[in-house]
C-alpha cells in the first residue's frame, strides 16, 4: 500500500534501513510519484540524499539489476 511504501521511504531517509524502495513503474504507472518525488526536491523539501535508494524500474531485469 502507498502507507507501506511511504513507511520505507521514510526509514530510508533517516538512515533505518540498507535496502532499496523500488517502484515496478510498469507501463509508467508510477510516474506522477516519481513527478511528485522530483518536485519535492526542485521545491526543497526533500534533497537527492533523502531519497537515496528509491528506484523506478521499468522491467524485471532492472529490478534484478537492482537488487545486486
Amino acid at each position: 500500500t502507498l502507507e507501506e511504501v511511504s513507511e520505507i521511504m521514510s526509514k530510508l531517509s533517516l538512515g533505518q534501513l540498507q535496502v532499496p524502495c523500488i517502484y515496478y513503474n510498469l507501463d509508467g504507472y508510477y510516474d506522477d510519484i516519481k513527478h511528485f518525488l522530483q518536485q519535492m526536491i526542485a521545491k526543497g523539501f526533500s534533497s537527492e540524499e533523502k531519497q537515496q535508494g528509491v528506484y523506478f524500474a521499468e522491467s524485471l531485469e532492472k529490478i534484478k539489476e537492482l537488487l545486486k
